[in-house]
């Protein structure tokens, strides 16, 4: 299981890389002010100056009365008693034991979580994503999304060896109701046509159950169970009524209290050759090989094997699918792709990632630096100038420490004379 960060842990670190960073917790406050009464903020030989025009965050999430992630500009500082005055009023006020951290150097919380995010952005991982019609089927997206629970909870697992099975998370569904489910976004398809259903499961209590659900006459299509506490898989194909305009996945348990975990959701058309890449790929040289599922056994969670001839393209008619794979025979198994994918971006201070920790510091700091040079011209820039030169050698040496070795492959086309996959 991959190590994680939260983002207000690399927030801390790309402060700190800058020696901007000052941490402290307060021993009280109202919500015009914090009161830092502990050395080095109470300090009778202090400066009032001292922080001025820095940047006070509310770092504290153990108190849910706390101002959290709370960002202030500080007016006033009274070294004697270790007194913060923000220049707009806290939501609430700051208790003893909230932690706060302040910035200084002319930057905020927010500047270093928008250089992080844009770090993460440009950053890669080589993973084995599955594709699939089915919006967030992989469970990568951050939060439930669009996997809505009737008579049961949905939530995303991100630890736990048993809890995730492929790339950093997976979809819980525990019912709270007998017949409780999570349900995909609609899906439009093509009636009277058949497709390809699977997916990964673990019914920790009970059975669960994989479901192709009729959105537009609200009724199963066909649906196959799954009662082992270990991962496997369910795939089936079915298809489609006549009258069926819009389709979804549901993700069912049977009994009342029945708990199951879900990864890798794949729905395919069996009649196409073509299949839309992830919205993520957004330059073709990221697919690094297509490869395909060979269903062997249902306690096969990982046997896939490669196509040999492929072609990848743009599409140029539809804009919500960037690219498509296309295959040498009609789709008779799960397709899967081994990609660089980019890491997803964070939003909330306890978001987390499995980003390298350090080279992610790196690259925030790099990024924010390049911000703070083209904020402070001239002579004001130079410090920026000189730093941004060290940490950008500090994050290439990084890079080239834990990247896996580029695999240069050429590219695939399939014709008359081209050798073809086994599809079994």
């Amino acid at each position: 299981m991959a190590t994680t960060t939260t983002l207000l842990t690399l927030c801390q670190d790309v402060a700190g890389n800058l020696d901007s960073l000052e941490q402290g917790t307060a021993t009280g406050g109202a919500v015009s002010s914090l009161i830092a009464a502990n050395f080095p903020f109470l300090n009778s030989a202090g400066s009032t100056s001292s922080y001025i025009n820095s940047v006070i965050y509310i770092s504290d999430t153990d108190d849910d009365l706390a101002p959290i992630n709370e960002e202030r500009i500080i007016t006033a500082y009274a070294p004697t008693t270790g007194t913060f005055t923000p220049a707009q009023d806290f939501t609430a006020a700051p208790a003893a034991s909230d932690t706060f951290d302040i910035y200084k150097g002319g930057i905020s919380f927010t500047d270093v979580k928008a250089a992080v995010n844009k770090c993460l952005r440009n950053l890669r991982y080589t993973t084995i994503s599955p594709l699939t019609l089915v919006t967030d089927g992989d469970m990568e997206t951050s939060g439930v999304g669009t996997w809505a629970a009737t008579n049961a909870t949905s939530s995303k697992l991100t630890t736990g060896a048993t809890s995730v099975l492929y790339g950093a998370q997976s979809l819980r569904v525990l019912n709270s109701a007998a017949n409780g489910f999570a349900v995909s976004g609609a899906i439009p398809l093509i009636d009277s046509d058949t497709y390809i259903l699977q997916a990964r499961v673990r019914a920790v209590t009970g059975t669960a159950n994989l479901v192709a659900y009729d959105a537009t006459n609200s009724a199963d299509i066909k649906s196959e169970s799954w009662a082992k506490s270990g991962w496997g898989t369910i795939s089936f194909t079915f298809t489609t009524p006549s009258t069926c305009k819009s389709l979804t996945i549901r993700l069912r348990n049977d009994g009342a209290s029945d708990d199951s975990y879900w990864d890798n959701v794949i729905l395919l058309r069996s009649n196409s050759r073509e299949v839309p890449l992830p919205s993520w790929i957004s330059q073709l040289d990221q697919v690094r090989r297509v490869l395909y599922d060979t269903e062997r056994d249902e306690f096969d969670i990982d046997n896939l094997r490669e196509v040999i001839t492929y072609d990848l393209r743009p599409d140029t008619i539809n804009p919500n699918w960037s690219y498509w794979v296309s295959l040498p025979h009609t789709i008779a198994n799960a397709i899967w792709i081994e990609a660089t994918r980019p890491f997803t971006e964070l939003s909330a201070a306890s978001s987390t990632t499995t980003a390298d920790r350090y080279m992610a510091g790196l690259g925030g700091t790099v990024e924010l630096l390049s911000t703070l040079m083209g904020r402070y011209k001239g002579d004001a820039g130079i410090p920026y100038r000189q730093d941004y030169a060290r940490f950008l050698s500090l994050f290439r040496a990084r890079q080239r420490e834990i990247a896996p070795p580029r695999i240069i492959r050429p590219k695939m086309r399939f014709g008359a004379n081209s050798p073809s996959p086994r599809f079994v």
